[in-house]
């Protein structure tokens, strides 16, 4: 029974407005009842994901989101599931996207695109630090806090890396042009 009441679920939040929506969520804006914090809510229809064969990338998602922690991807606060859908608790991002930002500035200032093209790379290299590739980096998937900070979101289509093929191409001993060398890239990555 105790076990019970500590489990988390979507009656422990209020939910509001629907601030986004791909092709397999709905993201919401929701306050957890008892902190009042204010959070993101990705709710995951589970027989969608079934059907449209997507259970490892929201299988990989989550790991990723659960294994980070950088100052430059969305945190996750928990997640957990009922009959019909999976539920991730995020960091609520009050800035927005970068697409919308570009779409109403139009233009960057120059100090402004270099303040931005840092913080993707450093996005980008934090994703890389904890072996994984994010195969979906866009402007709808750099949310912005309210200091206007960038952190990456949206992990559905990021791989984790193989690190063994890795360590094969950085092995200075081998013949990096070799055919074998490729081929055993090729066969072991499935990017």
């Amino acid at each position: 029974m105790r076990l019970q009441r500590l489990k988390t679920g979507v009656e422990d939040f209020e939910i509001f407005a629907q601030i986004g929506k791909g092709a397999f969520a709905e993201v919401r804006l929701c306050r957890e009842k008892t902190s009042s914090q204010i959070f993101t809510m990705k709710k995951l229809n589970k027989s969608d994901m079934i059907r449209r064969g997507q259970v490892g990338h929201v299988r990989s998602e989550r790991n990723l989101l659960a294994e980070i922690e950088s100052e430059f991807v969305v945190k996750l606060h928990c997640s957990f599931q009922d009959e019909e859908f999976l539920y991730l608790i995020m960091e609520y991002l009050p800035g927005g996207d970068m697409m919308a930002l570009l779409s109403s500035k139009g233009t960057l200032t120059e100090e402004e695109a270099r303040f931005y093209i840092a913080r993707t790379v450093l996005a980008i290299e934090s994703i890389h630090k904890h072996n994984y590739i994010d195969r979906d980096i866009k402007t709808d998937n750099m949310l912005l806090g309210k200091d206007g900070h960038i952190k990456l979101t949206d992990f559905g289509l990021c791989k984790s890396l193989d690190l063994a093929y890795l360590q094969d191409l950085n092995d200075t001993s081998k013949d990096l042009n070799s055919k074998s060398t490729i081929d055993l890239w090729i066969l072991k990555s499935d990017l």
